[in-house]
């Protein structure tokens, strides 16, 4: 099995959501009974899945040219890291998703300790090989947060099919991560679970 980079911090977010959803399964969570608990899930599984569709249009422009070339296309004419973009809104919906405000905190938290040293990294490895490119691209699009919404693309792009489709991986699992929560909310609503402590 081939390692990247990023795989450490792969593992750490998906070792979190697993205990994400041990915690929902043997919890209380007193937002549950709260009357804004059915915006939360709703607002989870919108940005879930804004986050799992933006990965893969992301990763059709990124897929196997990252050490390339500097992708300035698509979402990366928004912002200079969809990706980790994306996967913030998701942790963000994992989080509404839960209904907890401990597990809230803990995920945006922990992507923040994994992501920030991870952009510095992709940033002076990109000013490195692209210098006066690179500098020009940062100068024009933000780090994270878009100033606007219309994207750049060309009217033609190779697509690396061999890789591309790890991102519909991607895009499953924040969609069955979000299933397993509602599952496991309906298994305590209907008493089939017990709670053995209270989450915040």
């Amino acid at each position: 099995m081939t390692t990247s980079a990023s795989t450490p911090r792969l593992r750490i977010t998906q070792g979190w959501y697993l205990i994400v959803l041990l915690l929902v399964a043997v919890s209380e969570r007193p937002w549950s009974q709260h009357w804004s608990s059915d915006l939360a899930s709703i607002a989870g599984l919108l940005l879930m899945a804004g986050a799992a569709f933006g990965r893969v249009w992301a990763s059709a422009f990124i897929a196997g040219y990252k050490d390339e070339r500097l992708i300035t296309a698509g979402p990366y004419s928004v912002c200079r890291h969809p990706l980790y973009a994306f996967s913030l809104l998701g942790g963000l919906g994992v989080g509404l998703a839960s209904r907890s405000v401990v597990i809230l905190g803990i995920t945006i938290l922990l992507l923040g300790v994994l992501y920030i040293p991870a952009i510095r990294g992709e940033e002076r490895m990109l000013s490195a090989r692209h210098a006066e490119a690179f500098r020009r691209y940062s100068d024009e699009v933000p780090c994270l947060i878009p100033r606007t919404l219309k994207s750049r693309a060309p009217p033609e792009m190779q697509l690396n099919v061999a890789l591309y489709w790890k991102a519909f991986l991607d895009a499953g699992s924040f969609i069955a991560l979000y299933a397993a929560i509602a599952v496991l909310d309906s298994l305590h609503a209907a008493d089939v679970l017990p709670a053995w402590f209270v989450v915040r």
